[in-house]
């Protein structure tokens, strides 16, 4: 399964002529709630594109949203091995999330 996302989402969609700038950035938000749900219920994830008239994109602009992308993406699927690593410090008596919240 592969899903688009939609890279205007959050900018502003007012009529763009060729070489004006995309106001704007893009709000991830859905992408991420997308993210979480198939994380959450086992759903296979073979890729995501970011996309929808990206003309008006300048590439640092579209590269930014590439970087917040990658790291939505490592940060939901690390998920479960940080799950496993609090378990893991658990079952040894380290329970890191307690010594945190005492630091707060």
């Amino acid at each position: 399964l592969v899903f688009g996302l939609n890279l205007m989402y959050g900018r502003d969609r007012k009529e763009v002529f060729y070489n004006d700038s995309c106001p704007g950035s893009w709000d991830p938000s859905n992408a991420r709630s997308l993210m979480e749900f198939a994380f959450d219920n086992d759903i296979e994830i073979y890729g995501f594109e970011l996309g929808n008239e990206i003309e008006c994109l300048s590439p640092t602009q579209y590269a930014a949203d590439i970087q917040t992308l990658r790291m939505m993406i490592d940060h939901v699927w690390s998920k479960d091995d940080n799950d496993e690593e609090e378990e893991e410090d658990r079952n040894r008596g380290n329970d890191k999330s307690a010594f945190s919240r005492d630091l707060a």
